[in-house]
């Protein structure tokens, strides 16, 4: 992930707040680019007064410049802030222009490289986690849905009527 710092002062543009700390990051992908934007607001109603201004900014300056199709679709903006209500957190997260916007309700780090380990995690590493227990599916059935399961048992040896299964799910 390697830092642009020619965009800062543009990702900040007409921001009206004391203070906002801005890094802008491209990530290299398999044979395209992701951006990704951070932004740290001191408080919750700056955020709200400043995010679609920054918003804005990325889709004019960072966006605007792209060709492939599917990094235009790959921009992000995380906005630090320590604490947000869920109003305000839904209704820029849920915005679907430009880009996907994140809220991590924490403050930002102060190193560029913690800073590039947390974007990581939050946008680009995903974890799975394998059970230990080799779940059959006739216990994952008896555990759903025990109705289901006795008729399937029961009928094991039998010829099932699709009109008997259709009763059992209404």
């Amino acid at each position: 992930m390697e830092a642009i710092k020619d965009t800062i002062e543009l990702i900040k543009e007409d921001v009206t707040c004391e203070y906002l700390k801005v890094f802008h990051f491209e990530k290299e992908l398999n044979n395209y680019k992701s951006n990704i934007v951070c932004c740290e607001f001191k408080n919750q109603e700056d955020l709200r007064k400043n995010w679609q201004e920054i918003m804005k900014n990325v889709s004019f300056y960072i966006q605007a410049k792209l060709s492939k199709i599917i990094e235009l679709y790959n921009i992000y903006i995380l906005f630090f802030a320590k604490e947000i209500d869920h109003e305000v957190m839904y209704k820029i997260e849920q915005d679907k222009y430009s880009s996907r916007k994140i809220i991590v309700q924490r403050e930002m780090p102060e190193e560029e490289e913690e800073l590039k380990k947390m974007v990581n995690e939050i946008i680009f590493e995903f974890r799975i986690e394998i059970s230990e227990e080799n779940l059959k599916l006739e216990d994952w059935l008896k555990n759903y849905n025990e109705e289901i399961y006795d008729f399937v048992k029961g009928a094991q040896d039998n010829t099932v009527e699709l009109e008997d299964v259709m009763n059992i799910l209404k």
